[in-house]
């Protein structure tokens, strides 16, 4: 009885792969769309997307004018802020030993 169990057991695990080795991959993010038809959608989608001309769109105005107007912030602000003198001397000495500066 246990050389059949066995053989039976054998059986069941290599007969497991072989129905899904003939079934054809499927993709989960597109029902009843196959894996080449999913891979060729998503590299034309890619494509589309990497050559698309964005620079004329609203959205690149509005980046291109707050980006002019964060240089011209950055460009009033001194070059080294005086020192703050609401980060008490234990912080200060800290912030001072991170950012690599006295901290006299």
């Amino acid at each position: 009885m246990r050389p059949f169990a066995f053989a039976a057991l054998v059986a069941a695990l290599f007969a497991v792969p072989l129905t899904a080795a003939r079934t054809e991959a499927v993709s989960w993010g597109k029902a009843g769309i196959s894996i080449d038809q999913y891979r060729t959608d998503s590299i034309t989608c890619g494509r589309a997307g990497y050559y698309a001309g964005v620079s004329n769109t609203d959205a690149a105005h509005v980046f291109k004018a707050a980006t002019g107007q964060l240089q011209a912030n950055e460009a009033i602000l001194p070059m080294r802020p005086a020192r703050a003198s609401w980060i008490s001397p234990r912080n200060r000495h800290a912030l001072s030993i991170r950012l690599g500066r006295p901290s006299g």
